[in-house]
This record gives structure tokens, C-alpha cells and sequence, in this order.
């Protein structure tokens, strides 16, 4: 063989003879690519730079082409590959045939290599490479998008279909293949408008080619167009679907465009919508089929949108109002409302949008600018689960309310009677034994005033009363027989009686039936009287009728002779009494005029006295009053409290109490009072009789109610948060840490590669994560300062300053920073807390520091008005005024991120941990100069 012009030396790459031609030198010194030089005989020749610095292999560790195949193509499969293609372009000729194979280089590492082969004169061959590793990893890259992207596309609950710019078919999903029946083997790599014919029959454009094209002819074939920059929604009908019934259906096609913009395809999904349409166009012949008979009944039936608006009303409603429908169509049907009924009309539309039912009354103003009562019923129409209308009927009841409110007045006109009445009165149904109407005076004298409450809400039978009555009479057989001959239906007798109570009592009895306007039988009425005082007094009369004979005879002589002796005394004792009548004058004058409630109560709880200020609170006259008894109007609630401390302030064993209950008013309204009671004493201590103070407090309960109902969002809030602190610290930070680690990694693999967006790239995602972890850190501790803080406890907070700057110690030293502090005090406090508030603000003052001069830092104490004061004070950039306010908000940050790092909450975790311990946070601060940070926290 002749001399080709190169070395063949075996102590590593050939540099070239020194009878080489200076242009294949500098070729071989400078070539890009790596190549080398076979001969005839299969040994190598000559190996380029770039060849050994690609692969590491050297003449020294290959002789010949199977020494390279060994080691290049370590499986077999592979190698055989590359020597049938190798021998193939050699034989060939100087055709050139580029080859990709994967290599092993010298260092263990794979490469992609396009691999030609060119022959050469006498033999001798060239093999030429082309390291396309990069090119291959980011094609294996694309292809993994891409299949993802596909089985996204697959699984997506709408018929889809992909094209790409030519027309061609790419994707197919299984939803489309279900709703056309064509699977995706028959569709894939189909073009010419191929996928039309499995919805019409024929080639056609769709909306993917129109909006793929730019042109819209063949739109009018569609309804319900939306047409966009790149975008086509549509819908549109197929008769020949659905054994001829034909479909609905509606589309949207997009434009798929590659990162430089350009349009590499589109993307359309279907929806069948037969279901919606055939549902609109039945509620359109509904509508139709109704309106005619809605329009012809008495009563108005109306349409209004959730917003209010009248849609519809039958032409009734100018009969029943005086308003013409197109009077009334378009406008509000709040405008018709009465205004002492529009918040309840309001709510009762709400309830209705909301699905609950039921009906409601309430007046409206009509033409003739009077007021009448309707009640309506009103239900919603919904479309795809939407509210899109709502109907009603309107009743004019007018006629029934004012007989209403008639029989209303009547009754509560005879309850008043009742309860104003001496006898005590109840009334029982003898069908259900219920007990009707019951009043006061019926309880007090059996002494069942702790049944009211139950007898008022239905609770308790006649049954059940009358075995509680039995246990109050001397002879209970007795009275229950009594009563038998009433249940007779046929007995028609009135019946008067007296009962003998165990406690020496004797009630007077009225007993008769009651009957219906037809004469029948249902209930039986019964009245009693209290008439102990009345015998008592018959047989304390004939006494003294005795008595008082016997003491006229005595004392008709003591008379005459004391007649002398009281002429004397009368003068003086005319004086006394003037002097007492001008002291009661005043007194009368400080009792009516007083601003809060007052009354004199007998020691067996009547009102013997009443201020005009009682009559207000209570809303009853003061002659209506004075016949009646604090527990009267006392909430029944309240009376079992009341009786048992007036029962102790009559053992003496008080002087007075306070309590706060709740009076009855005469309109059946509840007031809350702040009541205080005293007993008056004569001169021996006797009691004679109770003086009670009364204060309206309604609005101070309702505070209370308010803050009560405060204080129960703020625990809904609180556990709002720990909830989030939940999530925070679980669902959020690990999808987190999962990014920023496999960004990471992602980098390290990537480290060296000549592409520097990449890079860049993936320093954003880290960084972002990162950060974003950092916030969620910060909005944890920010979230558990009020829920996880420790019992407050005696703090050093100088040992926690030497904490926090030990802790800092390596930003101190880095910066040049100077840390000065005074003695500073222990107090209540949380440990952990109280670093991380020292912490904060000795790292702000660190961070931003001046760029001309290092961190000056101090920190001191003063005492006064039992609060602590501490301060931070540093020499650094300072704060403008107009953001003092605004620095200890969450996320209020001054700076960019680039500026200065950080998240915008350590002055609010600050600011709330000092509110824990009762104190506040504020700053002072000259911009340029620096800011001192004060904060207080309790002496004790």
C-alpha cells in the first residue's frame, strides 16, 4: 500500500508525518467533528482530536475496526447492526450513508453518533461522526410530551379530534369514537375532510377546518355562532343520526400554534346536546300550551328573572290591581311592594331561589294607591341546574285578613278580660283533651304557676292537670266524681260547688259545657273563686259584731271623758300631720319623676305602688298594674329564680338582690330589665313591704347577643385556620419540595449542556418553589402565634436576646454588625414567641442596612404605666412615613424580591404575637437615617 501522508503511530493520535501536506494538518488538527482513517486492511490509521476528545479511545486502545466494534457496541445486537451497515457503505462505493447508532465511549457514558463512511482511494476509508446526543434527548423528550399530550387528549370526557396543519388526523379519542362510531385505527392519518363523513355522510368542512382555514363560508350551515381570533364555537343538527331522529350537537375548535406562533394544527370537541334542546323546546310548547289557561283563572300568575325583573303576568292583574300588564312587565316587582314588606318579600325570593318552599303574605300597592294583602306561592324554573326564571301565583286575600285581624282583636279582647278577671277560668276539649285557654289567675289559686310554660306551649292534658289538681283537695274521690256527669253529653246542667283543699282552702266552683253553633257537645268550661277570705271574714264579722257591742258599752263612758283631752291634743297633732303630708309630697314627687322603673310590692307579690318609668317599660297602664303582681308580667322563665330570692330576702338571709330577667310586655313583646330589690322594715324589723328598681336593659342585651354571636365566628375562624394551617403544612409543601428536588436534580443532570435557557429555566422553577415554600413557612407561623403559643410564663428577655444573637451570629459577622444591648427586664411572656420577635426585627434591621455604613443596632427597656417598652432601633435605610401604618400588614412589602429577600410577614407575625401578650407595635423612622421598632408587653 502506498503512503497515505499519515502516521500510523501507536503511542496515541497521529499528529501527522513531517512530509504531510500543511492543509490536511490543519484539517486534522481542526475538524469539528471527530473522524478517523481506516485502511485497506481494517487498521486505523489516524484518529482526529475532536474523535479522542469525544470518545477517550486512542490508537493505543484500538488496532483495528474490531477493536472499535468491541468496545463502541458492547451488545451484541447492536454491533452486528453497525458492522452489516458499516460493510455495506463499503461496500458501496463513495456513496455516503449516514448511520445513527449509540456508542459506549471510554469513560462508560453513551452517545447518539450519525456515523458515514466514505471511501478513499486504494482501499482506505473515512469514517466520519457527528455527536447528536442533545438532539436525540430532546426528541425523546418532544415524543414523551407528545404521548402525554395524546393521553390527555384520549381521556378527555368530550369527543375530541386533533389535525395537524395539512389536514391529517393525529388524535382520536375514545368519547368520539362512542358518539361516531368510527374507531381510531380507521381515522388515524386520514385527511381531505375524511373525519366529516362519520357525522354527515359526506366531505365536508367543520368548524376545525374553518377555523384552521380562516375562512367562514360554510358557517350558515351552524346556529349559535361564537367566532374568536382563533377560536369557533357552534352548534348544529344531524338528521341522520339516531335511527333518523337526528341530534344536537355543538363544537369548539381551536388553533394549535408552536412556540415561534406558528399554526401547527387544530383541536375540536363535541358535546351531544340533544337532551338541552329537546328539553328548550318542550318548555317553549309548555309555555304556549299554558299561557292560555294561566291568563283565564281569578288568581294572577307572574314570571320574574332572580333578579326581580317581571317577565310575564296574566291580564287578571288589572282587575285585581288596577295595572295594566305592560304596566308592569319590565319592571321590578319590588317597586309594588309595600315598604314595611319589602325585606320580608326580599328574603322570600332568596328562599325561593334557594329551593325552599312555602307561602308568603305581604301587602302591595295598587293603581288606585291603596294597599292590599296577596299571598303568593312561588317556585323556580331550572336549566341545567341553573335558576333561570321563577313563577308564582298571587291570591288576593285582603277580605280574609281583615276578618283576620278582626277575630284577632277579638280574641285578644277577651283574653285581656280573662286575665283581668278575679276568677281563674280554664277551658279543656273533650275530644282531644286539650286544654283551650287557661289565665294566670286559674294557676295562682291551685298554685300551678310552674305548669304555664306548658300549658301555654301545649304540652301538658287535661289529664295530666286534673291528677295534679286531685293531689291539692282534701277528699279526691270526691271531686273526681264529681265531674262525671258533665262528660255527659246530654247533661246540660250548669253546676256550682265548693272544694275543700288540703291546705284549708276552700275554692267555689262553676262547672257547664260548652257546644258549637250546631249544638254539639265539645268542651267543658270551668271557673273558680278564691272564697277562704270570704268565709273567714263572715265568721271574723259575726265576732266582732259581738265584740264591738260589748266594747261600745265599755267605751261610750271612756269617750266622754278622753272628749276633754283630745281637743287639747288635735292642734298639735293637726301640725304633725301637715308636716308628714309635705314629706310624702316629696317623696310622691321623687317616686313618679324617677327615670328608672320603681313600685312598692306587697309582701304577697302585688303591686301597691307603680312610677310612670314601669308603665313605659312594661307598656301597661298604671291602673292595669296595680292590679296585678310582678310575676304576672314576669317571663316564665324567670319566675322559679325570682320566687326563690324573694324567698331568702324574706328569711333575712339578704338585704337586697340584684338579677337581671325579663318582663312580659302588655304587646307580647319580651324586654330584658336589670331589676333591684329591697325590703322596707318598720321599726321592730318587720317587713312591710318590698321596694323594687327596674332598668330597661334591652340594649345592652343585645350587645351582649352581638358580641356572643362575635365571639362565635371568631372560633368558626380560628378553626378556619388551623384547618389551613393543616393543609399548609401538608398538601401544599410536599408537591412543593417534590418540584424544587426534582428541578434540582434536573439541573445537576443537565450541568454542562450549551443550552442556557434551560438553565435559566429551571433556576426560575427552583427559586420560585423555594420561595414559595418560604411563604408558606411564614403564613404557618403567622396562622399558629394564636393557636399553638405556650402558657405565658416569667421570660428573660435579655437571655432571649443573647439567644437570637447567637443565632445570627453568622449575618452579624458577615455585615460588620453591631449589637448592643441594655439590661432588659423578666416578663409574662411565651419564650418561643418573644424570639421570634426579636428575631424578626433584628434580622429586618440586618437586611436592611445601609449600603454605606455597617448595622448599628439597639435594643432597650423603660417601664411606665405598668407596661414595658422595648425598642429596636438601627441605622439603616429607613421607612417612608406614608407606609408606617401599612408595615405590620400581611404581604406588605417596600422592596422587590431582587432588592431584598423575603415574604412580607415577619412584622405581621410580630405584630400578632405582641397583641397575645397585651401589648401594641409601632415604629419611628427618618428615611436614610434608620427606624427604631416599639413594641410593649405587661409588667406583670
Amino acid at each position: 500500500m502506498k503512503d497515505s501522508g499519515f502516521s500510523s503511530g501507536t503511542g496515541g493520535t497521529a499528529t501527522g508525518s513531517a512530509n504531510a501536506p500543511v492543509p490536511f494538518d490543519l484539517l486534522a488538527q481542526h475538524a469539528p467533528c471527530p473522524w478517523a482513517l481506516v485502511d485497506a486492511a481494517g487498521r486505523y490509521r489516524y484518529f482526529s482530536p475532536a474523535f479522542v476528545e469525544t470518545f477517550g479511545y486512542t490508537l493505543d486502545d484500538l488496532q483495528t475496526e474490531r477493536d472499535w466494534f468491541e468496545r463502541a457496541f458492547p451488545d451484541a445486537e447492536e454491533r452486528e447492526r453497525a458492522l452489516a451497515a458499516w460493510c455495506g457503505d463499503k461496500d458501496g462505493g463513495s456513496t455516503v450513508r449516514p448511520r445513527l447508532f449509540r456508542v459506549r465511549c471510554r469513560d462508560g457514558l453513551d452517545r447518539s453518533v450519525l456515523l458515514r463512511c466514505v471511501a478513499l482511494e486504494e482501499g482506505s476509508r473515512l469514517e466520519v461522526y457527528e455527536d447528536v446526543s442533545g438532539l436525540v434527548r430532546h426528541h425523546e423528550a418532544l415524543q414523551t410530551v407528545n404521548r402525554r399530550l395524546m393521553d390527555i387528549i384520549e381521556f378527555l370526557p368530550d369527543p375530541t379530534f386533533v389535525i395537524d396543519r395539512a389536514g391529517t388526523v393525529i388524535a382520536w379519542n375514545r368519547a368520539i369514537e362512542a358518539l361516531s362510531g368510527v374507531p381510531k385505527e380507521e381515522m388515524l392519518g386520514r385527511r381531505n375532510d375524511a373525519y366529516a363523513v362519520a357525522f354527515y355522510g359526506c366531505a365536508r368542512p367543520l368548524l376545525i377546518d374553518l377555523v384552521i382555514s380562516g375562512k367562514r363560508e360554510g358557517l350558515e350551515a351552524y346556529t349559535d355562532v361564537e367566532a374568536g381570533a382563533s377560536t369557533l364555537v357552534a352548534e348544529t343538527f344531524v338528521p341522520t343520526w339516531n335511527n333518523g331522529a337526528g341530534v344536537y350537537l355543538w363544537g369548539k375548535a381551536s388553533l394549535l400554534r408552536t412556540p415561534d406562533g406558528e399554526v401547527a394544527g387544530a383541536i375540536e370537541s363535541i358535546r351531544d346536546i340533544t337532551g338541552r334542546k329537546r328539553t328548550e323546546q318542550q318548555l317553549r310548547q309548555s309555555e304556549r300550551k299554558y299561557r292560555d289557561l294561566v291568563e283565564s283563572i281569578n288568581e294572577i300568575i307572574y314570571a320574574i328573572e332572580p333578579s326581580g325583573r317581571i317577565t310575564y303576568i296574566s291580564p287578571v292583574v288589572a282587575r285585581v290591581s288596577g295595572y295594566a300588564p305592560d304596566e308592569v312587565v319590565d319592571r321590578s316587582y319590588l317597586e309594588f311592594v309595600h315598604p314595611d314588606d319589602l325585606e320580608l318579600a326580599r328574603s322570600r325570593l332568596e328562599d325561593a331561589i334557594a329551593g325552599r318552599k312555602g307561602p308568603t303574605e305581604f301587602r302591595m300597592r295598587i293603581g288606585s294607591g291603596g294597599t292590599r294583602w296577596f299571598r303568593t306561592f312561588i317556585r323556580p324554573v331550572r336549566v341545567d341546574g341553573r335558576v333561570v326564571e321563577l313563577r308564582g301565583v298571587l291570591t288576593d286575600i285582603t277580605d280574609q285578613k281583615l276578618a283576620e285581624m278582626a277575630l284577632r282583636r277579638s280574641e285578644a279582647l277577651l283574653a285581656r278580660m280573662a286575665d283581668a278577671s278575679p276568677f281563674g277560668y280554664y277551658v279543656i276539649d273533650t275530644r282531644t283533651d286539650r286544654v283551650l285557654y287557661f289565665n294566670d289567675r286559674f294557676l295562682e289559686i291551685w298554685g300551678l304557676l310552674d305548669l304555664r310554660g306548658g300549658l301555654r306551649r301545649g304540652e301538658l292534658r287535661n289529664r295530666e292537670l286534673a291528677a295534679r289538681v286531685l293531689t291539692l283537695v282534701k277528699d279526691p274521690e270526691a271531686v273526681a266524681a264529681s265531674g262525671v256527669p258533665l262528660r255527659d253529653a246530654e247533661n246540660r246542667a250548669e253546676v256550682e260547688d265548693e272544694l275543700a283543699l288540703a291546705d284549708g282552702r276552700t275554692i267555689r266552683r262553676f262547672s257547664a259545657q260548652l257546644r258549637d253553633n250546631e249544638d254539639r257537645f265539645y268542651s267543658r268550661l270551668y271557673l273558680f273563686e278564691d272564697i277562704t277570705e270570704q268565709q273567714l271574714m263572715v265568721e271574723e264579722l259575726r265576732r266582732y259584731r259581738d265584740e264591738l257591742e260589748e266594747l261600745v258599752r265599755e267605751r261610750t263612758d271612756e269617750l266622754t271623758r278622753a272628749n276633754e283631752s283630745l281637743r287639747y291634743e288635735n292642734s298639735e297633732r293637726m301640725v304633725a300631720m301637715r308636716a308628714r303630708a309635705e314629706s310624702e309630697d316629696r317623696l310622691n314627687r321623687i317616686f313618679q319623676q324617677a327615670p328608672i322603673g320603681m313600685a312598692v310590692v306587697s309582701l304577697d307579690d302585688r303591686f301597691l305602688r307603680v312610677n310612670d318609668a314601669l308603665c313605659r317599660i312594661t307598656g301597661y297602664a298604671r291602673d292595669v298594674l296595680l292590679a296585678m303582681g310582678p310575676y304576672d308580667i314576669t317571663h316564665p322563665d324567670d319566675v322559679e329564680a325570682g320566687h326563690e330570692l324573694s324567698a331568702r330576702l324574706m328569711r333575712g338571709e339578704l338585704e337586697e338582690y340584684v338579677r337581671d330577667k325579663r318582663y312580659i310586655r302588655r304587646d307580647g313583646t319580651t324586654v330584658g330589665v336589670h331589676i333591684t330589690i329591697g325590703v322596707v322594715r318598720d321599726q321592730a324589723g318587720s317587713p312591710l313591704h318590698l321596694l323594687s328598681m327596674v332598668e330597661d336593659v334591652t340594649e345592652r342585651v343585645k350587645a351582649d347577643e352581638q358580641l356572643r354571636v362575635y365571639a362565635e365566628a371568631l372560633r368558626e375562624s380560628n378553626k378556619d385556620l388551623q384547618r389551613f394551617a393543616y393543609v399548609a403544612s401538608h398538601d401544599l409543601q410536599e408537591p412543593l419540595r417534590s418540584i424544587v428536588s426534582f428541578s434540582q436534580l434536573l439541573e445537576r443532570r443537565l450541568a454542562g449542556q450549551e443550552d442556557p435557557d434551560v438553565s435559566e429555566f429551571l433556576a426560575f422553577i427552583i427559586d420560585g418553589g423555594q420561595r414559595m415554600q418560604a411563604l408558606i413557612v411564614d403564613l404557618l407561623v403567622f396562622s399558629r402565634v394564636m393557636t399553638t403559643g405556650r402558657p405565658l410564663e416569667p421570660t428573660d428577655t435579655g437571655q432571649v436576646v443573647a439567644d437570637v444573637t447567637r443565632s445570627l451570629s453568622a449575618s452579624i459577622e458577615e455585615t460588620g454588625a453591631v449589637v448592643t444591648a441594655e439590661p432588659l427586664p423578666v416578663v409574662p411572656g411565651d419564650p418561643n414567641q418573644l424570639h421570634q420577635v426579636f428575631a424578626n426585627l433584628i434580622g429586618n434591621a440586618i437586611k436592611y442596612r445601609s449600603p454605606d455604613r455597617a448595622p448599628d443596632i439597639r435594643i432597650g427597656a423603660d417601664l411606665g404605666n405598668g407596661f414595658w417598652r422595648f425598642e429596636v432601633a438601627d441605622n439603616g435605610i429607613g421607612i417612608e412615613p406614608e407606609y408606617h401604618d401599612r408595615i405590620f400588614e400581611v404581604f406588605q412589602r417596600l422592596h422587590t424580591q431582587k432588592e431584598y429577600e423575603g415574604t412580607g410577614i415577619g412584622l405581621a407575625v410580630v405584630k400578632r404575637i405582641v397583641e397575645r401578650h397585651g401589648g401594641r407595635c409601632w415604629l419611628e423612622s427618618t428615611p436614610g437615617e434608620g427606624s427604631t421598632f416599639f413594641f410593649t408587653l405587661p409588667a406583670v
